[in-house]
């Protein structure tokens, strides 16, 4: 999921436990409705999140994320937004609208500068400034061949809607 060049929104509607909360962490956007749950209870039973503390050590804070981890907490939405787990708690009534119109928001959008960010973005988060800036320019240098750039650029000159092919 953390390389995928499509974006990835997690809809959290209910409790989003262990291997749950992975997918929610792994996701590029996550809206939870207010009273969802979401946790790593696997200490409670003996075991540890191995698997989603890789994910989840990318979004949230060292302390919180071992005490969520060591104590099993589970956190209602409000606090998992503040410690950055979603980036949206909306009322359970307003869950399919705010995930609708998010996703809507991302299909008018160049499905190609899309593709293409997220591929790099994917590719530079584990390096260095250094090695990231030849990265990105190299990036910025492949979308600036691409159809859509040339759209993008033409209709924000011509003050118009742009018109994406995904090429």
């Amino acid at each position: 999921m953390t390389r995928t060049e499509k974006p990835i929104v997690a809809r959290v509607n209910g409790p989003a436990m262990g291997g749950g909360l992975g997918i929610v962490a792994a996701s590029h956007f996550a809206i939870a409705q207010s009273d969802a749950r979401l946790g790593t209870p696997e200490v409670d039973v003996g075991l540890f999140p191995f698997m989603i503390a890789a994910v989840l050590a990318r979004i949230v804070p060292r302390r919180a994320l071992v005490e969520m981890m060591l104590r099993g907490q589970k956190l209602e939405a409000e606090a998992a937004r503040q410690i950055g787990i979603v980036g949206r708690v909306v009322s359970p009534e307003n869950l399919d609208v705010e995930v609708d119109a998010l996703c809507n928001d991302l299909a008018a959008r160049s499905p190609t500068a899309l593709r293409l960010g997220l591929r790099a973005f994917a590719a530079q988060s584990d390096l260095s400034l250094e090695e990231a800036l030849p990265l990105l320019r190299n990036a910025l240098g492949e979308w600036l061949g691409t159809d859509d750039a040339r759209e993008g650029l033409t209709a924000f000159l011509q003050k118009r809607k742009p018109n994406w092919t995904g090429k």
